[in-house]
């Protein structure tokens, strides 16, 4: 594939530009991209339905408090590295990162990034993306893909460049949920004996029984606390 004019190649060995206000040329050439790809950080793009996003370095400025102006001829530097950091540019110490490519084709952080603002012990926020989330969890991209749209209880917020992804708080929140579902799931009768207790199948020939489903001639056992239940059910 022939790399895009203007397009430097995406390297931790390249070195940060100087100066506390980076051009549109520096910061093409600092994160390897085009400088057509940093005009739509400033002034952004017209989406399928007409309108335009907010620009991703105004997204950033307003977030840090920050007063800045897309008409500028060239960003405050602090802008530039608090969006590095977040959407997978740069590391903590301000190096670039290697380009990190997505499960699905798509181009995505390497790892998780870290939010503008720190967390409210004042250490770097973790923003997880959904490759990140997957290898967490355990699942599959595409399931994780389908997670936002599929599960309302799937915590989301959005980068500035409209891409989904969880802080670490909202990461614990949905690992706690889905355990709980794996709970309830495991506490749900499939069936009931002749005293009316609730059983479940038993997965492992190995393990011992506390009878025999009639209808399907599998073993089952007694859900916790219903071993000496004599009550029927109602």
């Amino acid at each position: 594939m022939t790399k895009k004019e203007g397009t430097a190649p995406r390297t931790s060995a390249r070195t940060a530009p100087a100066g506390q206000e980076l051009t549109r040329a520096q910061i093409a050439q600092w994160f390897g991209v085009a400088e057509q790809t940093v005009a739509k950080w400033i002034v952004g793009q017209k989406q399928p339905k007409g309108e335009i996003r907010t620009p991703a370095f105004i997204l950033i400025a307003e977030t840090l408090g920050i007063n800045y102006s897309p008409s500028q001829s060239t960003v405050p530097r602090v802008i530039v590295e608090a969006f590095g950091k977040a959407v997978g540019y740069l590391d903590e110490e301000n190096n670039v990162l290697a380009a990190g490519q997505g499960k699905r084709g798509t181009w995505l952080p390497a790892k998780p990034t870290i939010d503008p603002l720190p967390d409210k012990d004042g250490k770097p926020r973790k923003r997880w993306y959904r490759d990140h989330v997957a290898d967490e969890l355990g699942l599959s991209v595409n399931t994780v893909a389908g997670l936002p749209s599929r599960d309302p209880q799937f915590p989301r917020n959005f980068d500035e460049m409209g891409r989904v992804f969880l802080y670490d708080e909202d990461l614990d929140a949905y690992t706690a949920i889905l355990e709980g579902r794996d709970k309830a799931k495991a506490s749900k009768p499939h069936g009931y004996d002749e005293q009316g207790r609730p059983w479940r199948f038993i997965d492992s020939p190995q393990a011992p029984a506390d009878g025999i489903d009639p209808k399907t001639k599998r073993a089952y056992r007694l859900l916790p606390g219903h071993e000496e239940d004599e009550q029927p059910k109602s």
